[in-house]
């Protein structure tokens, strides 16, 4: 195995809880739209590119009108202050920064909302660089692994992947990354992360720091 030399983090349900935020506002969306449509179909979605949770949750409406809309909705104060860090992330980010390895970010959300939403967060100095889906292709696609690792001069297989989502370990696995951590933080995915090829499943963000111990690693700095 590579010597480990930096982490690569997933935002919205790995760092930051987003689910009661993306449930409060698509289900305003959809009624807003006279479209009926329960929590746990909403919720059933969770994780989805958004032009497939659209096209799944309200296929009679156009992308963009769409999106113009839940973006309004998602920037409001009152929904902003739904989105918080899950526990012990702030903690392990600290912790990982002082064993020298570098951290970066990776996500399906775009840049007007994911990098504003870690700002607040306090977690932006943290991660460098910040890699945007309207800057790469999606996960699944391997694309932006890619990219963070040229930024930081590295190989795939020098990089831990963090994330809760089947597009996340698919996407690492893709890209051949060192080491693949899947986040269980709502104890409903261990095993589909497991089947989706990850090779450690915490299901406490703080557990984190002992699987990055126990890899072999060097800094960069």
């Amino acid at each position: 195995m590579s010597e480990i030399k930096a982490v690569i983090y997933d935002l919205d349900g790995t760092l930051a809880q987003t689910r009661v935020h993306y449930i409060a506002s698509m289900g305003e969306l959809l009624r807003n739209h006279d479209i009926a449509a329960e929590d746990t179909k909403i919720l059933g979605v969770y994780g989805l590119k958004m032009a497939e949770i659209f096209l799944e949750l309200a296929p009679e409406h156009t992308f963009d009108y769409l999106l113009e809309s839940l973006v309004e909705i998602q920037d409001r104060d009152d929904m902003q202050d739904m989105i918080e860090l899950y526990e012990g992330v702030q903690d392990t980010l600290r912790y990982i920064a002082r064993l020298g390895l570098k951290q970066a970010m990776l996500t399906n959300r775009m840049a007007f909302s994911a990098l504003p939403m870690i700002e607040k967060l306090g977690i932006a100095d943290y991660l460098h660089p910040k890699i945007t889906v309207d800057m790469v292709r999606e996960k699944p696609h391997p694309d932006g692994i890619y990219q963070i690792c040229d930024e930081l001069a590295l190989k795939p297989s020098e990089v831990i992947m963090v994330g809760d989502t089947p597009a996340d370990i698919q996407a690492a696995t893709a890209a051949k990354a060192g080491w693949i951590i899947g986040v269980d933080h709502h104890g409903d995915s261990f095993d589909v992360l497991w089947d989706s090829g990850a090779h450690s499943v915490v299901t406490n963000f703080s557990e984190i720091k002992e699987v990055v111990v126990r890899m072999p690693f060097r800094t960069l700095q």
